[in-house]
């Protein structure tokens, strides 16, 4: 749940710091497209990340299936933007970012609010 945790927060944040990027970006700063791409490969490296900690969570029964469920769709959400990206599609692009983080907190909110199963924190107290 630890991984899961700090890995969905990270996921949060770098979603947030790759809107921020295409901002500047389209408001002039080229420079920033090359970070903006780079970044991409680094949010999908998280996600699989993020995924794999939730997936090991939902398995040892500290969590539920559903963050595991979202990671993989969000997998599939992210190959779609980066290949909207490439192709310079706009109009499918930017509301897969917006759907990406809503994702992404979504994710995060569920690595804060589910709990472990009462066997599980009697185990982690002895």
């Amino acid at each position: 749940m630890i991984a899961f945790r700090i890995v969905s927060v990270l996921f949060t944040v770098n979603t947030l710091v790759q809107a921020a990027l295409a901002g500047l970006f389209v408001n002039g700063d080229v420079g920033l497209l090359t970070a903006h791409d780079v970044n991409a490969h680094v949010l999908t490296m998280m996600l699989v990340a993020e995924t794999a900690a939730a997936t090991v969570a939902w398995r040892a029964r500290a969590n539920r299936v559903w963050p595991t469920v979202l990671g993989a769709a969000l997998l599939v959400l992210i190959v779609v933007q980066q290949i909207a990206g490439y192709s310079r599609n706009l109009l499918l692009h930017i509301p897969l970012g917006v759907a990406l983080f809503g994702g992404a907190c979504t994710m995060t909110v569920w690595a804060f609010t589910l709990t472990l199963p009462v066997r599980t924190l009697k185990a982690l107290h002895r």
